[in-house]
């Protein structure tokens, strides 16, 4: 463990002298995962909005998911009434609740 901590260290808080690179290279990485997380919570917060997530993985209502197929709400998406259109802080207390 102390191996782990003292790389991070010397990663994160380079010794005096370091070139540029080794300076930039913890920024650099640090902005990268950022973007990646950011970009897979886009996906994920879309992926878990789809009327197969809702209707299959989130609640398991086979009778209502199956009947909500076949009829006319099907062209719309259960989240454009159940969360709603709005804020995006609101959306994410109403899909919490």
């Amino acid at each position: 463990m102390t191996s782990l901590r003292r790389f991070l260290r010397g990663f994160f808080f380079p010794p005096p002298g370091s070139s540029r690179w080794v300076r930039v290279l913890p920024y650099a990485v640090l902005g990268v995962l950022t973007l990646v997380v950011l970009v897979a919570s886009a996906y994920a917060w879309d992926y878990t909005n789809s009327p197969g997530f809702c209707g299959t993985s989130c609640h398991t209502m086979p009778p209502e998911y199956t009947a909500y197929l076949t009829s006319p709400h099907a062209r719309v998406d259960c989240v454009d009434c159940h969360l709603g259109k709005g804020f995006i802080a609101t959306r994410i207390t109403r899909k919490a609740g």
